[in-house]
């Protein structure tokens, strides 16, 4: 009987020394910032053809999509703009155009110009007010810090 509670003693210290090597490690998590960059909020409901010039530091880039929405919409050249465009699957009254994303988090300049059917319908040109906060996976993982800003498009 003695050594069987000697074994039962020898088995639990262990497990717990397990256990609290287990806990010291550091686990991080592969969660990124999410909308890191800037973010222009509007939201276009009404039909017709829109191009939006977007100008970041100097470099333009020219954002195309119309509604109701079509496949052949050829969106923003390259991936430092993405405007998004939802509701494809939905009836065509509810298919919507915006935000629209930056991914910089240095731009210090930035215009917009939207167009619905060749006429201005918004501009706007700002500084970006970037907000820095801390990663979502704790002090000691990546990313340490996220950096965004938001502004929206009358």
């Amino acid at each position: 009987m003695r050594l069987l509670s000697s074994l039962l003693v020898i088995a639990f210290v262990g497990i717990g020394t397990l256990a609290t090597t287990a806990c010291e490690e550091k686990v991080c998590t592969l969660m990124g910032c999410g909308a890191e960059g800037v973010t222009v909020e509007f939201t276009l409901r009404e039909r017709g053809a829109y191009v939006i010039d977007v100008v970041v530091d100097g470099e333009r880039t020219t954002c195309r999509a119309t509604l109701p929405l079509r496949a052949d919409d050829s969106g923003c050249g390259g991936s430092a703009v993405v405007l998004t465009r939802s509701g494809s699957a939905l009836p065509e009254s509810e298919h919507t155009i915006g935000p629209l994303r930056i991914a910089s988090t240095t731009a210090t300049e930035v215009s917009i110009r939207l167009e619905r059917d060749g006429t201005v319908v918004a501009e706007k040109s700002f500084s970006p007010a970037y907000e820095t906060t801390p990663g979502p996976n704790g002090p000691e993982c990546d990313p340490a810090s996220c950096t965004s800003a938001r502004t929206t498009l009358p």
